[in-house]
């Protein structure tokens, strides 16, 4: 069933959670925490989507349903090919949107690595932003202290600008890129598509958290152009840029969430705040809670856990089932 583009027949679909897990007990674990912390604080029904790259997959279920959330675990469709943080990623993650997009109709997806936390409600108001303008696919920040993006010109401005010729001189790399053929003119082709409708070359939102739309989803299964994941397996770049690309490629445009209190916080090492002063910002999704200098992900997780225990705005804020 495809996703729903009518606003007044998605009032009642969960938001989608769709996060990458990778093998270990430790993924696991963290897994489970990002699961209660969204269950938590949850403000409309969510559902979940996991892609599981050497996981136990019923231990990865089991993680969202003991939170009675609707979980669905994929196999990583990149079966172990391909650079697991380029295009592996890329491929798992253009497979899981179509899957989404065919089986699971919802009001968006939220897509979180396990090294974010939801820290506050946020749901419905990533909800009701993709509702009041359908024109935006992609909900996110920059990797900056506003939130807003950067001025062209940095390392990924000039990576896909060398992408999105047919010759061009690497000078990262110090070679020759003919981009006739297979995937590279794949990837071209898509630059300079999304460059006609607004792109900025070098755009996107931090991948570690940030959102997709309904429409996103929809026009995604329609177009040809991403029928076959595998086409994006040898991408040397991240998925989070990758789906900024794709975002302007099927006409719709980015959201930067900004200021002190945006909706999401995510940066691609280390917290920009302390805890408790994201907390207090408001900040509805954080990322990277790993370790980072004096700050430990342990620590980390205990304060945050430890507040979903008490705050107020958590209490009773458990996941309504989609049952």
């Amino acid at each position: 069933m495809p996703v729903s583009s009518s606003p007044s027949a998605q009032t009642h679909l969960p938001l989608c959670l769709l996060i990458p897990a990778g093998p270990g007990e430790a993924e696991l674990a963290r897994v489970s925490d990002l699961l209660e912390a969204c269950a938590v604080y949850a403000d409309l029904p969510l559902c979940a989507v996991i892609i599981n790259d050497g996981n136990d997959a019923g231990a990865l279920a089991q993680a969202g349903h003991t939170q009675r959330i609707p979980t669905t675990v994929l196999p990583n469709a990149r079966r172990g090919e391909g650079l697991w943080w380029s295009g592996g990623l890329c491929m798992a993650m253009v497979d899981a949107l179509l899957w989404i997009a065919r089986n699971h109709p919802c009001r968006g997806v939220l897509r979180l690595d396990s090294d974010a936390l939801v820290i506050n409600p946020c749901a419905a108001r990533i909800a009701d932003i993709f509702a009041l303008d359908p024109d935006i696919g992609m909900l996110g920040n920059f990797d900056s202290p506003t939130g807003l993006p950067v001025p062209a010109g940095h390392i990924m401005t000039t990576r896909l600008y060398w992408r999105s010729k047919r010759v061009s001189h690497d000078r990262e790399r110090k070679k020759l890129i003919f981009s006739f053929w297979g995937w590279r003119r794949h990837i071209r082709l898509l630059i300079n598509r999304a460059v006609r409708n607004g792109y900025v070359l070098g755009e996107w939102c931090q991948g570690g958290a940030y959102a997709l739309s309904p429409e996103f989803l929809r026009r995604l299964a329609a177009d040809p152009f991403f029928a076959q994941p595998r086409d994006f397996l040898p991408i040397d770049f991240a998925e989070d840029v990758l789906m900024a690309l794709i975002t302007y490629a099927l006409r719709l445009k980015i959201q930067y969430t900004s200021g002190p209190s945006r909706i999401f916080a995510s940066k691609w090492k280390g917290l920009f705040d302390t805890p408790e002063a994201l907390a207090r910002a408001g900040h509805g999704v954080i990322h990277s809670i790993k370790d980072d200098g004096d700050r430990k992900e342990a620590d980390t997780r205990a304060i945050f856990r430890a507040r979903r225990r008490t705050s107020p705005g958590a209490q009773g804020a458990v996941a309504p089932s989609l049952a």
